[in-house]
């Protein structure tokens, strides 16, 4: 009698994504050229998350890396133009994926400084 091994590997479908918000490298200062605010990640998920922004000041900017395991980290940075008008607003990363059981909001409060002038 002969015997057979089999091995099975499992891939799953579905992977979620692990997902942070980080604050933009430089601070934000009244009167600068357009910056990165905040940075929202969805990393290693599978499929791809989708990540959108609410707060209407800024534009985003996104990319993805496509790993041979076939997840998919996403990255969205938040850009804005500070001004001080926008000092203490509140922007949200807003992330969507299938493996969620719904969908993941990070606030994010602008602090913009303010360049005083003293006469």
């Amino acid at each position: 009698m002969q015997s057979f091994l089999f091995k099975l590997t499992f891939f799953p479908s579905v992977v979620e994504p692990v997902v942070s918000l980080t604050k933009g490298p430089n601070p934000l200062i009244d009167g600068a050229n357009r910056t990165i605010a905040a940075t929202c990640t969805a990393a290693t998920g599978k499929p791809a998350a989708e990540i959108d922004w609410e707060g209407g000041l800024g534009e985003m900017e996104s990319s993805s890396t496509l790993f041979p395991n076939e997840t998919v980290t996403v990255v969205s940075q938040y850009m804005i133009v500070p001004t001080r008008f926008a000092r203490g607003r509140r922007v949200t990363c807003i992330v969507r994926h299938p493996a969620l059981e719904k969908e993941i909001r990070y606030p994010y409060v602008l602090d913009i400084q303010c360049k005083y002038s003293v006469r």
